[in-house]
């Protein structure tokens, strides 16, 4: 079951870019990733120089990616949660692509779909 709803989602990382004259075309995920449907919630989360992911509507729709809203759940509710489970490559076609389409004070902007 995933979490549909006509919004962006985002992550923050901290100390983590990609190359900037390069697209992943066959990104996944190795671990569990936290997103929050609030930007301002992510970019908390980039302390200094990181990543801002953003993921549309269009990405959570795709029926390999799983992801969740725990917000209801959540010990930090404010932070309006949603997990996405962390990519099963042996199973299923999970790929995304992903692309630095800006980059401003150390933080770059990716844009996942």
């Amino acid at each position: 079951l995933n979490e549909y709803g006509n919004y962006k989602i985002f992550s923050g990382l901290t100390n983590c870019k990609l190359d900037t004259n390069k697209v992943i075309n066959n990104g996944y995920f190795v671990s569990y990733v936290s997103c929050s449907y609030m930007k301002h919630i992510a970019m908390e989360f980039i302390n200094g120089e990181g990543m801002l992911m953003i993921m549309d509507e269009s990405f959570r729709k795709n029926e390999s990616i799983m992801c969740c809203d725990i917000s209801w759940i959540s010990k930090f509710k404010d932070e309006c949660e949603i997990i996405i489970a962390r990519s099963d490559r042996k199973y299923c076609n999970s790929d995304f692509k992903a692309k630095v389409i800006d980059e401003t004070n150390g933080v770059q902007i990716v844009y996942i779909d």
